[in-house]
């Protein structure tokens, strides 16, 4: 029987950044850093600073291992709070 490496488990299953509601930074500056980061328009970036900030956390995207890491560190170096988690 095969087993799945980790490399396999990390690339073959979907990873999610996750927006973490912070009482800190404005919400026009989170606004304005998911604009940036993810190249997104401005409607989409209120959306999802909105659910984080009703519901603690919003998904801003859903794919690769690596790039969902690579999104999370970005907005971390904004100063704002994310981290990748594996999608259900």
């Amino acid at each position: 029987e095969r087993t799945e490496t980790t490399s396999e488990i990390i690339s073959d299953r979907p990873w999610s950044t996750q927006l973490i509601n912070d009482e800190f930074n404005s919400m026009d500056y989170v606004i304005h850093v998911l604009q940036e980061v993810l190249q997104i328009e401005q409607s989409k970036a209120v959306g999802y600073m909105l659910t984080a900030h009703k519901e603690g956390r919003a998904a801003v995207f859903s794919g690769g291992y690596e790039k969902a890491r690579g999104i999370a560190q970005r907005l971390n170096a904004h100063m704002l709070m994310a981290e990748v988690v594996k999608d259900d």
